[in-house]
């Protein structure tokens, strides 16, 4: 197509500048030149959207109520404040390995509403390989910069103080909150 050419639009009966333009009325007009079953596709698509976003929600507060009742959430802090003097490196090790687990835990999930259930849609045709490529650069941002995010934020709350109440009922209560049995 050059400059010259230009595409002329089809507007449906209903949908035309008028000095009383009515948008509803448009919109209404746009969607019935939708065939009956790509438009019950589309509603479905949709709503299902909702669902997914539910069981989302829900899957990740279990994720976090298996992590911490399964006690690895202690033993990954545990590790950590082992391992790093400093707060903010306690932190970012903290959550270096919680997002790597969670992002394995997600990945099935990952897996059924980003690749099966898009392609069951029509909405991809990208390959296995390339949904995993991308699913992996995911992880991979979302470590890089949430645990530095986390850290930071650490940092700046103990150059406030915030931490400090914290500090002292530690080093009354022992090294660890596991020496006053709250575990």
């Amino acid at each position: 197509m050059n400059a010259t050419e230009s595409i002329q639009v089809i507007l449906p009966p209903g949908a035309e500048w008028t000095p009383g333009f009515d948008a509803a009325r448009a919109t209404d007009a746009y969607i019935a030149t939708i065939p009956v079953d790509a438009r019950a596709r589309s509603d479905a698509y949709f709503e299902g959207g909702n669902w997914i976003d539910f069981w989302g929600t829900l899957i990740t507060v279990a994720i976090a109520w298996l992590l911490l009742s399964s006690r690895f959430s202690a033993r990954v802090r545990d590790f950590s404040e082992r391992h790093f003097r400093q707060v903010n490196l306690q932190v970012l090790a903290y959550v270096l390995v919680y997002l790597i687990v969670v992002g394995l835990l997600t990945l099935p999930w990952d897996f059924y509403t980003g690749y099966f259930r898009e392609r069951a849609y029509g909405m991809s045709n990208q390959p296995l390989g390339g949904f995993l490529r991308d699913w992996a650069v995911g992880i991979a941002v979302s470590v890089a910069l949430g645990s530095l995010a986390l850290a930071g934020r650490a940092s700046t709350s103990l150059n406030r103080g915030q931490f400090t109440y914290f500090q002292r009922q530690r080093r009354r209560l022992g090294t660890s909150w596991s020496s006053s049995g709250n575990r």
